[in-house]
């Protein structure tokens, strides 16, 4: 579906706020999800691909043959169970004063904002009582490559394969690693250091998130292969009927990402009245391909 703003200010900021808000979400690219700006309504059910990390490995036997003992990778449904929405309104004399600058920097607020809610939504199952113990109880300031390799070792004796492990950590836990790998470079450094970022070590794709939910239990980050967790977003698409002058999908064209947006004009306040919405749902997939990470103290 083609998108069709009537109005400059309201692309900006729709604009600015999906790539605040696939900002906000990254973390979710280590796990199992299924976005699209098909439409759906609230309470319908979603597929989601999932890619288990186990599976049986059998012996052939002539007499039975190809006996089909599971499936490695299989659609479970995830239910659009949440809707949640940030919205604002312009007046004629703000449009007329406000620069395009400052209504970009807006709408990514906007976005990163709603994402931060939709995270610690899905993040809220990442509790001892789904996931287990921890894999690790330390501070950021302890939080080095030791600490990294040892949780490497410790899903590897957990039977983990290799493919498609991925860190989330908290934005202190994930500076650490960095003054300590800055240390280690120091004689020119790689380009990732260099910028500030960190997507890869020692076996897994590594990424950082301010807005990691503590759920009552110090929880700094996990170790993650993409089935533990299962998250679906579609967009909410409004009645027939609607007298909205704007309704459709404002889609992330990389990932696919997509909030909803509604746009009025109402006339007692001279204002334009406008909202950003997001449909999702969340379930635990598989319990044993989550370790969680917490504090020590």
């Amino acid at each position: 579906m083609a998108n069709t703003f009537s109005n400059l200010d309201v692309e900006i900021i729709a604009r600015s706020a999906v790539v605040g808000f696939r900002q906000g979400l990254l973390p979710l690219d280590a796990i199992s999800k299924n976005v699209s700006p098909e439409p759906a309504e609230r309470g319908n059910s979603v597929k989601v691909l999932r890619l288990s990390s186990a599976g049986t490995v059998q012996t052939f036997d002539p007499a039975t043959g190809y006996a089909i003992a599971d499936s490695t990778a299989d659609g479970v449904d995830v239910a659009l169970d949440k809707h949640k929405f940030v919205s604002w309104q312009l007046t004629d004399k703000e449009k007329i004063g406000t620069a395009i600058s400052d209504i970009e920097t807006f709408g990514l607020l906007k976005g990163w904002n709603l994402a931060k809610q939709v995270l610690t939504d899905v993040l809220a199952a990442v509790t001892a009582a789904k996931f287990g113990a921890a894999v690790t109880s330390s501070d950021a300031a302890d939080f080095d490559l030791d600490a990294v390799f040892d949780i490497r070792n410790a899903l590897t004796v957990a039977g983990w394969p290799p493919i498609g492990r991925a860190l989330v950590l908290d934005s202190a836990y994930y500076a650490n690693l960095l003054k300590e790998l800055k240390i280690a470079s120091a004689a020119g450094g790689d380009a990732e250091l260099r910028n500030g970022t960190l997507t890869r070590l020692a076996g897994f794709n590594v990424f950082e998130s301010a807005i990691i939910p503590a759920n009552g239990e110090d929880l700094k980050g996990f170790a993650v292969e993409p089935d533990a967790l299962l998250v679906a977003l579609r967009y909410l698409a409004p009645q027939e009927g609607h007298k909205y002058e704007i309704a459709e999908p404002v889609v992330d064209a990389d990932s696919g990402v997509t909030l909803g947006l509604r746009q009025w004009y109402d006339e007692n306040s001279g204002s334009k009245r406008c909202v950003l919405e997001a449909l999702y749902g969340s379930n635990v997939g598989n319990p044993a391909a989550l370790k969680r990470i917490v504090s020590a103290s």
